[in-house]
């Protein structure tokens, strides 16, 4: 489990575009999901199975840790990262108030 500090440096890194989210692929593309990030793809069945069992509330990766190519735009990643549901909320939660400060700004 995440600390606060970290979900926070998550969101903050969101909004700075330097985490790329499965949030970031365009509804119609979502079939490109396991081009953008490999492991996904390359998951046995059982792997698979416990990845969905688990309900992941997002699958995230550091920009830096992108590949050298990219499938339709988007980035390819040879790893991933995966908040929880309730990650994901507190995550979410803390990007929207960074997007009311800056609105402010």
């Amino acid at each position: 489990m995440k600390t606060d500090k970290e979900l926070k440096e998550i969101a903050m890194a969101i909004r700075a575009g330097t985490i790329f989210t499965d949030r970031n692929i365009k509804p119609e593309d979502q079939y490109l999901a396991g081009s953008i990030f490999i492991p996904l793809l390359l998951m046995d069945e059982k792997g698979r199975k416990e990845l969905v069992d688990s309900k992941p509330g997002m699958i995230y990766q550091y920009m830096s840790e992108a590949g050298p190519r990219s499938v339709n735009g988007y980035p390819c990643f040879f790893n991933m990262r995966i908040l929880s549901q309730e990650e994901m909320e507190k995550v979410l939660d803390y990007f929207k108030k960074i997007e009311e400060v800056f609105e402010k700004i």
